[in-house]
């Protein structure tokens, strides 16, 4: 009665999972029917000796249940397989065989392993076919690899393809030849579908090697099925170094992957400075005007311009398209130095290093850059405004008046004053664009040489910009930093101001007394004495030689409030550097503390 519930038990479960689509499922019933064959034989071979059929004497009710005491533990062996995976498919199905395989029973361990090895032969046939010729089929989803059908050629690298957690069959892929098996079919598709390569390699001799490994073999052993996974990872590693050669030749030899790295670290990070500064100077003009006037169009013009004012113009053609000007959003009251953006756009199969996030960590260095670099530049014009400052003095009849010598020591305050700050941002750039970008673009490079795939360039391109973007105070553990480095800019932006408006004074007052030596020139030639009749009854040049009072004491209040908020700024930017203890910045406060304290 035992033996007959049990048989009609496995009858039963086998009925209802054979209703159950997925080609794992119909293995392992298969396999347990095959089984019950041996089953039916044994039986009939028990009925013969009863019947008295197969020669000999009747058989005795001990020697029945000798008989079939070993029959009978196999199905219950089969029982508790076919209950223990009900409702499961694919790699989790394989993984409760697995489970239920370690047993401490020799036949209970030959009979599951036997069944372990036939539920595994759809698994094997899918994971060749997918790193041969990276198909994908799978209408059950009981692979451990699924597609996402809704994404676009761009994506199709990191959205593309992704692991099923739940169904990988660790029985036999650990969790790193998953991803390998993963890697190897999505870098065939990429170069199919992205790359248009129609060949990737000759699998042909591979192919044969491969039925050694996907091909079910009978377990004779106590080790089990588990002793061919560390050959079955050696031959898809042998498999997937070879796809991931090819499409790392195509990326870099054909698309030319490096040179574009090359070209934006150039363009976005400002490493080509003469291109930068003559697009700096041509643009200032129009950047000067309110963001909603600053044409695009006409910035464009302004950027084929510097392409052909500096050495960038024998660049490769196929390199500069990539390069455009954006204006990024903006509301009412910034200028054009505000929103004024450069960008560089690839296409496909480029996409997968060059992702939408990795470009706004791009432009978001680009950015902090090309503010620093206008300070620079404003501190440059300064100097260069109030270099020929010294000759707006001359003929000045009251030149040892009190006035006049003080405009003059305010004058070589701004000098001073604007020394310090240029020494602060010449400094700062030299932090970043030596100790920041060109350091980490060496580390870059060296892991673009060792990278041996797809994904390891990626995972590559990622640590490099967050390393920059880190470093460049631009983290968000340095948010309060930044906050301060954009109060001196400010400031300093504030002071370019106040020095034009001192320059516009002085050249006023200077122009004056040119056209007053001009005119008593020309009252000499005629013999006559002094400027005019109708100046000297004004006496119009009481007020020109010596500047007025009013002049001398908002000059030096403004310059003394620049002054001594510029040292606060800074001192509190110094002190600010022990809250970020992640990111060295050792030399650039010791440049500055050297210069302000020494």
């Amino acid at each position: 009665l035992l033996f007959r519930f049990f048989y009609r038990r496995l009858q039963g479960e086998l009925e209802e999972q054979e209703k159950t689509d997925g080609l794992t499922k119909q293995a392992f019933t298969s396999a347990v029917r095959d089984h019950l064959a041996h089953y039916y034989k044994m039986l009939a071979q028990v009925e013969s000796r009863v019947t008295g059929r197969g020669g000999g004497g009747g058989v005795t009710l001990r020697c029945l249940n000798i008989m079939l005491s070993e029959p009978m533990q196999q199905l219950r062996v089969l029982l508790i397989l076919c209950e223990g995976v009900k409702g499961l498919k694919g790699g989790a199905l394989i993984n409760k065989l697995n489970e239920l395989n370690k047993h401490g029973d020799p036949q209970v361990f030959q009979l599951t392993d036997a069944i372990l090895n036939q539920v595994c032969k759809p698994l094997f046939g899918m994971i060749s076919r997918w790193i041969f010729e990276g198909e994908l089929h799978d209408p059950c989803g009981e692979f451990f690899i699924q597609e996402n059908p809704n994404v676009s050629l761009d994506a199709l690298w990191h959205d593309g393809y992704s692991l099923r957690p739940e169904m990988i069959p660790h029985a036999v892929v650990s969790d790193q030849l998953a991803k390998t098996i993963l890697r190897t079919g999505k870098s065939i598709n990429f170069l199919k579908r992205c790359c248009n390569v129609k060949e990737w390699g000759d699998f042909h001799s591979m192919s044969k090697e491969a039925e050694t490994y996907f091909e079910p073999q009978e377990s004779s052993s106590s080790v089990g099925f588990e002793h061919r996974i560390p050959a079955l990872e050696s031959f898809v590693n042998k498999v997937a170094k070879r796809v991931d050669s090819h499409l790392m030749t195509n990326l870099f030899n054909v698309f030319r992957c490096g040179d574009h790295l090359q070209a934006v670290k150039r363009y976005l990070l400002l490493g080509q400075g003469d291109f930068i500064q003559q697009l700096m100077v041509l643009s200032g003009e129009d950047l000067n005007e309110k963001a909603g006037v600053v044409s695009a169009y006409q910035l464009g013009s302004t950027l084929e311009t510097a392409i052909r004012s500096s050495v960038v113009q024998f660049d490769d053609p196929e390199i500069l398209d990539c390069l455009r000007v954006e204006m990024m959003p903006h509301a009412g009251g910034e200028y054009g130095w505000d929103v004024f953006s450069l960008n560089y756009i690839v296409q496909s199969p480029l996409t997968c290093v060059f992702t939408d996030v990795a470009m706004k960590k791009y432009l978001r260095v680009f950015n902090f850059l090309w503010r620093l670099k206008r300070v620079e530049h404003a501190l440059s014009s300064i100097w260069q405004s109030m270099k020929p400052s010294v000759q707006l003095f001359d003929r000045v009849r009251n030149e040892k008046s009190e006035n006049v010598q003080g405009i003059k020591d305010e004058v070589r305050r701004c000098h001073c004053v604007r020394n310090e700050m240029s020494h602060f941002c010449m400094n700062l750039q030299y932090y970043i664009m030596f100790e920041v970008l060109e350091e980490s673009w060496t580390e870059f490079e060296a892991k673009i040489k060792d990278a041996g795939d797809l994904d390891a360039l990626v995972n590559a391109h990622e640590t490099y910009l967050d390393n920059i973007v880190e470093k460049a105070l631009l983290g968000e553990r340095s948010q309060a930093l930044v906050r301060q480095l954009n109060l001196v800019i400010d400031l300093i932006m504030r002071f370019e101001g106040f020095s034009g408006r001192i320059q516009e004074i002085l050249q006023e007052a200077s122009s004056k007394r040119r056209l007053r030596a001009l005119r008593a020139e020309v009252e000499t030639a005629q013999g006559n004495w002094g400027l005019g009749g109708d100046e000297e009854e004004a006496g119009v040049d009481t007020d020109i030689d010596c500047f007025p009072a009013r002049f001398l004491y908002s000059t030096r209040y403004e310059l003394d409030a620049i002054s001594g908020d510029y040292r606060v700024l800074i001192d509190g930017f110094l002190k600010m550097f022990s809250t970020i203890p992640h990111i060295d910045l050792g030399s650039l406060e010791q440049k500055i503390n050297l210069h302000y304290y020494n």
